[in-house]
């Protein structure tokens, strides 16, 4: 122990904070650890403040034994909080709050859907019928279901109503491409503040709104949705597809020059259809 001024002992020093309970690291300068770090009393701090020594008296509430750094875990009461001015927070980047600023806000969650859930390609020939093509002997010919697909994802395993259940109020939906475009936090209030079912952010000058789509559905929207799947709205494209198929008890690759068959694809904005005109909300983002 090391005797310091105004009567004081010195028993250890502070190596930092330990884990989120508010419990500190202390490196012992004592003979007699169990005695004072174990027994809950009064302790005192020394710290220099402005070039200014001061004692302060706090709380020992429990403490225990850190064999791993040879220290003791101290739990301590009425310490204080250290603060800077509210104007003095550091700038946050898009899409990032502080803990106090999401206070009383609903929930969104956002899927970045990468388009894994395909269906199979079908044959365009009337004469023979749309029977599905084969990629080999043992595999179907299989191209992605398109932004559409998304709807049945959320719709299994009673996936949205366990998402409302966790209080979820909206869900926003973005093309991968879609990420790095700024907006789904106004899109979110928009949509909020028009009480809206649907949010559609648009980019500007995009050619091709589902190569970069942005939208936010209402929980109570979405398990509506669930209910009318047969509200999407598929498309055949027809596509030049490559196979393989029997001749003549032979598997025989088959190279069209021209469009042999269908895509059958889905995009998410036809999920407007079941959705009031008066219920969607749209947002051009410019810059």
């Amino acid at each position: 122990m090391t005797e310091i001024a105004s009567g004081f002992v010195e028993i250890g020093f502070i190596l930092g904070v330990h884990g989120i309970q508010g419990e500190v690291c202390v490196k012992p300068n004592t003979s007699f650890p169990e005695l004072r770090f174990c027994k809950a009393g009064r302790r005192w701090l020394r710290q220099q403040v402005s070039g200014t020594e001061t004692i302060e008296e706090v709380e020992l509430v429990e403490g225990r034994e850190h064999p791993g750094r040879k220290g003791w875990i101290l739990r301590l009461g009425n310490l204080l909080v250290q603060l800077v001015k509210e104007d003095d927070r550091p700038l946050l980047e898009e899409d990032e709050f502080y803990t106090r600023d999401l206070v009383g806000m609903g929930v969104i969650l956002k899927v970045w859907f990468l388009q894994e859930e395909k269906l199979p390609i079908v044959s365009s020939s009337e004469e023979h019928g749309h029977k599905i093509l084969m990629k080999s002997p043992w595999q179907m010919l299989q191209s992605p279901v398109g932004s559409g697909g998304v709807i049945s994802l959320l719709s299994c395993h009673n996936m949205i109503e366990n998402l409302s259940q966790m209080g979820l109020e909206y869900i926003q939906i973005c093309s991968i491409k879609n990420r790095c475009i700024g907006g789904s936090s106004l899109l979110l209030g928009f949509a909020h503040s028009q009480n809206a079912d649907v949010g559609v952010q648009i980019p500007q000058d995009t050619m091709d709104l589902e190569e970069s789509f942005g939208m936010v559905f209402s929980m109570n929207f979405m398990k509506k949705l669930a209910r009318q799947t047969n509200k999407l709205q598929f498309y055949a494209i027809p596509t030049l597809s490559s196979q393989v198929e029997m001749v003549e008890k032979k598997w025989v690759d088959v190279v069209p020059s021209s469009p042999n068959s269908y895509e059958l694809c889905c995009t998410i904005c036809s999920c407007l259809n079941a959705c009031s005109p008066d219920k969607v909300c749209t947002m051009e983002i410019t810059g």
